[in-house]
């Protein structure tokens, strides 16, 4: 038997009840990822997001608990389904897609 796992998507207001706290601070056992340039990054986040690009992709994959729920964002939605996928086939089991990226999430 094959199992595909895949990864799932999640609005900002699914997101904000399932992964945060009311002071705003993840629940224990997620992590929130940004793959948007460092710049953007930058000038704004979700609070607690670590940034993920390729220099510090494989060092994430080796540090973090595939256990772990994950939640990534990028601009719009579309980049980080992509990079949701890869988690999955790289053995996480709980991985979320922002829809509509950070730009939902601040609006």
């Amino acid at each position: 038997l094959v199992f595909i796992m895949n990864f799932q998507t999640i609005s900002a207001k699914e997101a904000k009840l399932k992964f945060f706290k009311d002071d705003g601070s993840p629940e224990d056992g997620v992590k929130v990822l940004d793959i948007r340039d460092e710049r953007s990054f930058n000038e704004g986040h979700i609070n607690s997001a670590q940034h993920l690009d390729n220099a510090n992709f494989s060092e994430f994959l080796q540090s973090t608990d595939s256990a772990e729920s994950i939640m990534v964002y990028c601009y719009h939605g579309i980049m980080s389904q992509g990079v949701a996928a890869h988690l999955v086939e790289n053995g996480f089991l709980d991985v979320y897609s922002l829809n509509g990226g950070y730009e939902a999430w601040v609006n």
